[in-house]
């Protein structure tokens, strides 16, 4: 059930009932710069409007309240419409508690620890024979994905410089190569890692996801521990 109401002459309040934050990554818009998500009202909404979404969490009593802008309004079944709704660049933080702090299935929470984030950055290693020069397509604070063709060998560690835009010092990172994709990549569990290193880190993942999507589709380092 959803019911909404006119607030601060331009706003209008969104009151949304879900089970919990696994409810919630289900809904998640990752197709808005910011994140997102789809909600069910009675009555249909303009796109352009401004909204704030009071998400009530039955199964913890938890309130969450979020602020962005109806990007589309559809017909859905019934007399309910589903409205997508892109979050505001100020909502990053409240975005971020909601989406790394899920309650998941067990089976699901082993495979999927962190989230990682779409982004293309440097990064140098040297293997058995060569000084590599490669580029990440994601990120996450726990580990990254490489697209490289010359992958090291699995299990393998493997000295990282990682390359934050707009910083002229590499991060320094030690991993292991959890998986490989022949001509196809790799992932790279991060390991002894400094709580200096692993600061610049976090602030890094902070700053990437604040300005790229939720990549839920991409590689993902645990998903291929056992392959």
């Amino acid at each position: 059930m959803v019911e909404s109401e006119s607030i601060g002459g331009s706003v209008r309040k969104i009151e949304v009932w879900m089970k919990d934050r696994t409810e919630f990554h289900r809904r998640y818009l990752s197709e808005s710069t910011y994140g997102g998500v789809v909600v069910s009202v009675e009555e249909p909404i303009e796109a352009g409007g401004v909204v704030e979404l009071v998400i009530n969490f039955s199964g913890t009593g938890q309130v969450h309240r979020l602020r962005g802008l109806v990007l589309w309004c559809r017909a859905a079944a019934g007399e309910l419409h589903h409205v997508g709704v892109g979050f505001f660049a100020s909502e990053a933080d409240k975005r971020e508690r909601l989406l790394t702090r899920f309650s998941m299935p067990k089976q699901e929470t082993l495979e999927r620890r962190e989230l990682r984030y779409v982004t293309i950055l440097k990064v140098t290693y040297q293997t058995l024979t060569d000084f590599v020069v490669d580029y990440t397509r994601n990120i996450s604070s726990g580990g990254i994905f490489v697209d490289g063709r010359r992958a090291p060998e699995m299990g393998s560690e493997v000295l990282f410089k990682l390359y934050p835009p707009g910083e002229e010092d590499p991060i320094d990172l030690t991993g292991r190569v959890a998986w490989r994709r022949p001509g196809g990549g790799f992932g790279v569990r991060f390991t002894k890692t400094s709580t200096a290193i692993r600061s610049r880190m976090d602030r890094l993942v902070r700053t990437v996801a604040i300005s790229t999507l939720v990549d839920a589709g991409a590689p993902v380092i645990e998903e291929f521990n056992s392959a």
